[in-house]
């Protein structure tokens, strides 16, 4: 499936095709990302058991509740494409700043860039689950504060304190002009440029300047 655009087709659980317990669990969240996706994680499981074609009683033998499923589509969504290196390789000071950042962030957009995985953010984001705070908080923090450290570094100034509000937000400033590629393609469907590599690359040269971090910061 082509990542900007969503499927056409329903998922198949509705053909007679043998699967292990382990397969129709995967191919129901799949299904699932995809639905809740488009229509919110508001959405009714009743409605999602029509999408997918199978029951609405078998929905719930296999996750339990509707927060069970939503359980499944963080792992699915979030954790399986979070990469454990990312702040080990930001960390790496035998390679210039500049280059890190910009390797991190082209695999983050690669991330990011999916019509499924940057709607999923926006639809619990503007819901009451809190899929998107938990994947901010236990995991994006981590590389926002590594990112800060490594712009202290940069600007010839070391410390040991936590990142203090304004250098996060600084942060946030280079991660946020990455991500809204995503956000203009596929949420706000508006032209963005072919080539994310380079756009990239000149967000990264644009921005890096004015990421100073003074000790009154």
């Amino acid at each position: 499936m082509s990542k900007n655009t969503p499927s056409k087709k329903r998922p198949t659980a509705s053909r007679r095709i043998r699967m292990t317990p382990d397969e129709r669990k995967k191919m129901m969240t799949e299904a699932a990302i995809s639905f809740f996706a488009k229509n919110g994680l508001s959405a009714q499981t009743r409605d999602l058991a029509k999408y997918i074609g199978v029951s609405h009683a078998l929905i719930f033998k296999y996750f339990g509740s509707k927060d069970g499923l939503l359980e499944c589509v963080f792992k699915d969504v979030f954790l399986e494409h979070w990469n454990s290196k990312w702040v080990v390789e930001l960390s790496d000071r035998t390679t210039p700043l500049r280059d890190r950042l910009v390797s991190f962030y082209k695999q983050y957009l690669d991330v990011a860039n999916d019509y499924n995985w940057i709607r999923i953010v926006f639809q619990a984001s503007l819901s009451n689950e809190d899929l998107t705070r938990r994947y901010i908080n236990q995991y994006l923090s981590r590389v926002l504060s590594a990112i800060v450290i490594e712009i202290r570094h940069h600007n010839d100034f070391t410390s040991d304190t936590n990142p203090t509000e304004l250098e996060m937000e600084k942060a946030w400033i280079a991660h946020a002009s990455i991500v809204y590629f995503a956000i203009r393609k596929h949420i706000h469907e508006t032209a963005v440029m072919d080539d994310s590599d380079a756009f990239v690359c000149n967000v990264i040269d644009t921005i890096l300047p004015g990421l100073t971090i003074r000790k009154d910061d």
